[in-house]
């Protein structure tokens, strides 16, 4: 998405990458907000959704793969300088991990990542539990992680361990803007609010 004007020099661009289930239509808000301030945005079906091929996605693991073909491709047209990413969800883990990566990267945009996939998981368990007013055993957790562990493996390919964004504390060093709604039941704010911690120390965070 670009402006219908503009000039020869090359421009800021912001990729967007949509959550689990979603695709590129979900970049029109961004496209609404950024346009008008000069900033072009690239949206696109990360693998596995939209019209992209693939059977499975991966949350953020081989998505990153995507979003490196991306940022070569923008950078060799000439018509990009600075280059962002603003990632919702699955979306905003990839932005993490790739942006850990890319030392070229602007900046990041961050809506509702999750810090650790088992994490995640472990709190649904317990939601689904406590809904029903039987504690959940943690033995009995750990053991049904492993099992989805090892059948995440053998089905889609990746290891669900290896979505755990806070390893990458202390080795990026990408300017991060993080969003969570305070109501948000399925990825709890405290998701964001752990990375930021861990990042900048509490000093560093501030709620909005």
């Amino acid at each position: 998405y670009e402006q219908d004007i503009r000039g020869a020099d090359p421009s800021p661009c912001v990729i967007y990458l949509h959550g689990n289930s979603g695709s590129r239509c979900d970049a029109v808000d961004a496209v609404r907000l950024l346009l008008p301030a000069g900033i072009s945005v690239f949206a696109l079906d990360l693998g596995g959704s939209g019209i992209s091929e693939g059977e499975h996605v991966t949350l953020g693991v081989r998505e990153t793969l995507d979003v490196a073909v991306v940022v070569a491709h923008l950078r060799r047209g000439g018509r990009v300088d600075r280059v962002g990413i603003w990632g919702r969800s699955m979306g905003a883990v990839t932005a993490l991990l790739y942006a850990n990566r890319d030392p070229s990267i602007a900046g990041i945009v961050l809506d509702s990542p999750f810090s650790s996939l088992t994490a995640l998981m472990s709190e649904l368990v317990d939601d689904f539990f406590s809904a029903s007013y039987v504690a959940a055993p943690r033995a009995a957790t750990r053991l049904a992680l492993g099992w989805m562990r090892s059948s995440i493996k053998s089905r889609a390919g990746f290891d669900i361990h290896d979505l755990d964004v806070l390893r990458t504390v202390g080795t990026s060093h990408c300017p991060a803007l993080f969003a969570h709604g305070a109501d948000d039941d399925f990825i709890t704010p405290a998701h964001s609010h752990a990375r930021q911690v861990a990042d900048a120390g509490e000093q560093g965070v501030r709620d909005l």
